[in-house]
């Protein structure tokens, strides 16, 4: 179902919107200031960051990358590709087919594709087959002790598709990412920012 407009305000700040600021540095360098607290600690609400527009024009995204990208069309209603996940525990596995381009987020890479990932304790699983085995991943980013509820238990693995990224936010309470609305194409990474 789709929220009212004036629910969508929160779930843009949620979700990480960031909103372009005046560009500074290179031609493929633009600024982003943050109006919500899903990437604390590590930034803050009001911050303003630089994004590599360049970043991967010949190389991939990494593991800890944190990203610029246009989510998946349905984020902003929490739609998966997959009807019944993340209710049946599983984190969205298959993103909606298109990209919603009204709204730009900043995100942390955590599954590269191919990976199987799953969530525990507000932590990232990481393996290279269902049965594993998962090794769980160093983090010291995430934020400590957020309020978080299923988001953060999702412990019925899936695969990251081909040419997708799993992103998520480093304040896992109150981050709207990939556990909820899918993998992002690596189409809709945009650039690269710097902690």
């Amino acid at each position: 179902m789709l929220a009212p407009p004036s629910s969508w305000l929160a779930l843009l700040a949620t979700a990480g919107a960031i909103t372009g600021c005046a560009g500074v540095g290179g031609a493929d360098t633009k600024s982003f200031r943050l109006p919500s607290p899903t990437m604390s600690p590590t930034f803050k609400v009001g911050d303003i960051v630089q994004a590599d527009l360049g970043a991967y024009k010949s190389d991939a995204p990494e593991r800890g990358d944190i990203v610029v990208l246009y989510p998946p069309a349905g984020s902003l209603d929490e739609r998966c590709g997959v009807a019944t996940e993340p209710a049946d525990g599983h984190p969205c596995e298959m993103p909606t087919t298109d990209e919603d381009r009204t709204v730009k987020v900043l995100l942390r890479v955590t599954g590269l594709p191919g990976d199987w990932l799953y969530i525990k304790d507000n932590r990232s699983y990481i393996g290279k087959a269902r049965r594993g085995p998962y090794t769980k991943q160093d983090e010291p980013y995430v934020a400590e002790n957020p309020l978080c509820d299923a988001p953060c238990n999702l412990p019925k693995p899936v695969q990251i598709p081909a040419d997708h990224y799993f992103v998520m936010g480093d304040n896992r309470g109150e981050s709207y990412d990939s556990r909820i609305w899918g993998p992002v194409r690596r189409s809709s990474v945009l650039g690269q920012v710097g902690p």
